[in-house]
C-alpha cells in the first residue's frame, strides 16, 4: 500500500508541473490555467504531507497528525531540506483555498514551482 501512496504523490508533482506548463503557455490570460495550478497544487500539497506523516509513523511517530506538525518533525528527522519552506507551502495550501493568499497570479505559479523542486528532492523514487 505504501508503494501506492508513493507514486499518488510524484504523479501529482507532475501533474502540478504539467498545470504550471499550461499556464504559462496560456500567458495568464485563460482563467482555467491558473485554476488548474491552483487545484493541482492543493492536491499535490496533501498527498505531500500525507506521504510525509505515513513516513514518520514508519519511523515510529504514531502521535502527529496535523499537517504543520508532520512538516516540523518531517524537517527534524531530515526528510525535508527546508522545513520552514514547507510550512509557507501548508499556509499558501491553507490561505488559497479561500482567496489565493492574497498573491498575484504569478506569484503563486512561481510558489507552486518552487514546491516542485522541493518535493523533487523529498520524493525521490
Amino acid at each position: 500500500m505504501a508503494q501506492k501512496k508513493e507514486k499518488k504523490i510524484n504523479k501529482a508533482i507532475a501533474d502540478l508541473s504539467m498545470a504550471i506548463k499550461f499556464y504559462k503557455k496560456a500567458g495568464g490570460d485563460e482563467p482555467a490555467a491558473f485554476l488548474a495550478v491552483a487545484k493541482a497544487f492543493e492536491v499535490a500539497m496533501e498527498y505531500a504531507w500525507k506521504d510525509l506523516k505515513r513516513q514518520l509513523e514508519e519511523k515510529g511517530w504514531t502521535d502527529i497528525y496535523a499537517p504543520k506538525d508532520v512538516i516540523r518533525k518531517a524537517g527534524q528527522m531530515g526528510l525535508l531540506d527546508e522545513a520552514e519552506d514547507w510550512l509557507s507551502y501548508i499556509d499558501t495550501r491553507n490561505e488559497s483555498v479561500h482567496d489565493y493568499y492574497g498573491m498575484t497570479e504569478s506569484e503563486y505559479v512561481a510558489l507552486a514551482g518552487k514546491f516542485i523542486k522541493d518535493a523533487g528532492k523529498a520524493f525521490k523514487d
